[in-house]
């Protein structure tokens, strides 16, 4: 019991450090005008930022998320390795989007030291933006994700 009230404090002691929306945006705004300058580079196939659960936290808080809880994990917001993935989808008619998802190894995946493969995934939870809409696919209009990032940072 004790081994799941640490993980309990870690995570209000994150919430307390990096989420706080007047803390967040603020602590958020090198790494998001980053990650914008990145989603703006024309042929851009993959960009690889590294950083750790409190960078994830204050990114998603300044973001303004909808609340979640990700399953299989007893860290419910940012599991150690998890990992924001930023998808740009582009369909028939040119128009651009973008999903927003956790990555990160489940509980038992991280205890067993599995190897993560095509049998054996990670887990990908999305991520869902307050107020804006996204398609029948889940998927936001990249404009407006850049938009939610240009809102953050100035």
């Amino acid at each position: 019991m004790a081994h799941l009230a640490q993980f309990f404090f870690k995570d209000w002691y994150g919430d307390v450090l990096f989420t706080a929306p007047a803390v967040a945006s603020q602590v958020a705004k090198p790494l998001l005008r980053t990650m914008l300058e990145e989603l703006h580079c024309d042929g851009r196939k993959f960009t690889f930022l590294c950083g750790h659960d409190s960078n994830i936290g204050s990114v998603l808080a300044a973001l303004d998320v909808e609340n979640y809880s990700l399953p299989m994990t007893i860290e419910k917001k940012t599991p150690i390795g998890c990992k924001l993935v930023i998808e740009k989808w582009e369909d028939a008619e040119g128009q651009v989007f973008a999903v927003l998802n956790l990555v990160y190894q489940s509980t038992e995946q991280l205890r067993n030291m599995s190897l993560l493969d095509l049998e054996n995934p990670p887990m990908v939870f999305p991520i869902r933006l307050k107020g804006l809409n996204a398609n029948a696919d889940g998927l936001y209009s990249f404009e407006s994700v850049l938009g939610r990032i240009e809102a953050v940072i100035k």
